[in-house]
């Protein structure tokens, strides 16, 4: 099994959440944890992680090729080296 770190826009928000309640039950609410380049609103990016294997690993990397990185020894150096850091309001 792997861990999967994805990373996505503001915009491919609702797209990506209904692609993965498609592929996995409960998918649609992949999506919740909002980026920006200062921790302030406005949202620019969602992020997840998510462990997969198999048939669904493959519709991930598929689907979101490079905003997915598989097995990542840091997940936070990754959104933090896209500039990009959790939003620090309670929404």
């Amino acid at each position: 099994m792997d861990y999967a770190v994805i990373i996505i826009s503001a915009e491919e928000k609702d797209a990506a959440n209904e692609l993965c309640g498609q592929i996995s039950e409960g998918g649609e609410n992949t999506f919740t944890i909002g980026l920006s380049p200062n921790g302030q609103l406005p949202i620019t990016n969602y992020w997840c992680g998510w462990y997969v294997d198999g048939e669904l690993e493959q519709s991930l990397i598929n689907y979101f090729g490079d905003k997915l990185h598989l097995n990542p020894a840091d997940p936070w150096a990754i959104i933090s080296g896209m500039g990009i850091q959790p939003i620090q309001e309670v929404l």
